[in-house]
C-alpha cells in the first residue's frame, strides 16, 4: 500500500488481506466525524469546564466569611459542574466507537487506526502479531487497548511536531503488550503531570485491568507509551 498522510499501513502479513469496501469507507467517514465531535468536546468543552471548577475553588479560597445562602449557592453551582463534565465524559465514551463482544483486537485496531490517521492527519504504521488473529480476548482488554492508542495517538498529532507513528500489539507470554511510538521531538517523562486528563484516564484504565502503563522518551528521540495488560490467566 502507497504511503500517503492520514491512513495507516499494514506491515503484517494479516493485515494485508483486509482491502476496505465502499461501506466500510463509508463507515470510516461516519467514525472519523464522531471522532471530531468527540475530541471537540473533550477538548474545548472539557477545558472550559475544568476552568469553571478551578475558578470556583479560587472564590471559595479567597473569599472571607460567606452566609449560608452564598455557601448553598456555590455548593449547587459545583455539583452542577461535577454532572456537566460527567455527562461530557459520558457523551465522548458513547461517540467514540467501542469493540463489540465478539471483536478481534486486529480488527478493533484497524478501524481505529483508519479512522484515526484520517481525523488526525497520522501516517500510523500498524504491526500486529498473527496471535491477535486467533484470539479472542476479553471485550475490556480490547476497549482498554483501543482507548490507549486513541489518547496516545492525539498526543502525538498535538505536541510530536511529527506526522508518523507506529502502533505495535502482541501477546507475549500472559500479556498483552500495545505500544504507540513516533519519531516526534520527545519529552522529558519526569516532566509528565499526573493531573493532565488523558493521562490519567490511562492510567486509569490500564490499572482496572492490573496492568501497567509506560513511557520512554527523551527531548529530541522520540517517543514510546506502552500498555502492558495481564491476560485473564496470569491473574488467577
Amino acid at each position: 500500500m502507497q504511503e500517503t498522510s492520514g491512513t495507516y499501513i499494514p506491515s503484517s502479513p494479516s493485515a494485508k488481506k483486509h482491502r476496505p469496501s465502499v461501506h466500510h469507507r463509508i463507515e470510516v467517514a461516519l467514525a472519523q466525524e464522531r471522532a471530531r465531535i468527540a475530541r471537540e468536546l473533550h477538548d474545548e468543552l472539557g477545558s472550559a469546564l475544568t476552568a469553571a471548577q478551578l475558578e470556583l475553588a479560587a472564590i471559595r479560597r479567597s473569599s472571607g466569611p460567606l452566609d449560608v445562602e452564598t455557601q448553598g449557592r456555590i455548593a449547587h453551582l459545583a455539583e452542577v459542574l461535577a454532572r456537566c463534565m460527567q455527562a461530557k465524559r459520558q457523551v465522548v465514551q458513547a461517540l467514540w466507537p467501542q469493540p463489540d463482544a465478539g471483536t478481534h483486537l486486529t480488527q478493533a485496531l484497524q478501524a481505529l487506526c483508519h479512522e484515526l490517521g484520517a481525523s488526525l492527519g497520522l501516517q500510523i504504521e500498524l504491526d500486529l502479531s498473527d496471535a491477535l488473529e486467533v484470539s479472542l480476548l476479553p471485550t475490556g482488554h480490547i476497549r482498554t487497548a483501543c482507548r490507549v492508542v486513541q489518547e496516545a495517538l492525539t498526543n502525538v498529532a498535538k505536541h510530536a511536531h511529527t506526522g508518523q507513528a507506529r502502533v505495535t500489539a502482541r501477546i507475549e507470554g500472559h500479556e498483552l503488550h500495545v505500544s504507540v511510538q513516533d519519531p516526534g521531538r520527545g519529552f522529558d517523562p519526569g516532566a509528565l503531570t499526573g493531573a493532565t486528563r488523558g493521562l490519567a484516564g490511562m492510567r486509569a484504565r490500564v490499572a482496572e485491568l492490573r496492568g501497567r502503563l509506560e513511557w520512554r522518551s527523551a527531548p529530541g528521540e522520540g517517543a514510546q507509551v506502552l500498555a502492558v495488560l495481564p491476560l485473564p490467566g496470569a491473574l488467577r
